[in-house]
């Protein structure tokens, strides 16, 4: 963002932002006058081509509902759904874009996302439900790697260990059992970092 946004210029990024979130899509330029009393769309526009020029909207010419917040330069994908055995990055799955700290800011490479932590087996490791782990996209990983595997079409954050010639997913909480690597529990990424505000919320910026 090059300039600060005025109270309506605010007023309008969020609504879009609140729409995206709700519909999963952005609302059009007559909804957005609609939704603040505008008597003319001119004025929207106003609005809308102003905050296209402090760098915070974007404007995809050949779609009817074209305007959608900007990517920060400095984010990674929080996906919501690891769909099909992969990581899906298409903006229906993107929950929002996580602001990265200084040291994965080299990370933004198409191949690297985010997944919120879910649950309690990691505690031992000290991870906490709401944190967001960044991920980067692998099939393999070296025992003792912390990974993010799918088990059952479902995301599941574990250690993997190998023992008497058998590699497992083994969480840091004994009330879970470890989990046998197989072809129905395969290993979509590495964990290389966990995020954390000790505010109760991490910096996440909606899609």
């Amino acid at each position: 963002m090059n300039e600060a946004l005025t109270d309506p210029q605010r007023r309008i990024l969020d609504f879009i932002h609140d729409c995206v979130r709700r519909s999963g899509r952005p609302p059009t330029v007559r909804e957005i006058c609609a939704h603040f009393g505008f008597r003319s769309t001119g004025t929207a526009r106003d609005h809308v081509n102003a905050l296209r020029a402090k760098g915070v909207l974007e404007h995809r010419p050949h779609e009817t509902r074209g305007l959608h917040p900007a990517r920060p330069v400095h984010a990674l994908p929080l996906l919501g759904v690891v769909a099909a055995g992969q990581p899906v990055m298409s903006d229906e799955n993107v929950e929002g874009f996580v602001n990265l700290a200084a040291p994965f800011q080299g990370q933004r490479n198409g191949r690297t996302f985010c997944l919120r932590v879910r649950g309690d087996s990691m505690v031992g490791d000290g991870i906490f439900e709401g944190d967001i782990s960044v991920v980067r996209s692998q099939s393999t990983a070296a025992s003792g790697d912390l990974v993010v595997a799918l088990v059952d079409n479902e995301a599941t954050m574990k250690r993997l260990v190998q023992r008497a010639g058998r590699k497992w997913l083994e969480a840091a909480n004994p009330k879970y059992k470890p989990i046998p690597l197989t072809e129905t529990a395969r290993i979509i990424g590495r964990v290389i970092g966990i995020l954390r505000s000790y505010e109760g919320k991490v910096n996440v910026i909606p899609a």
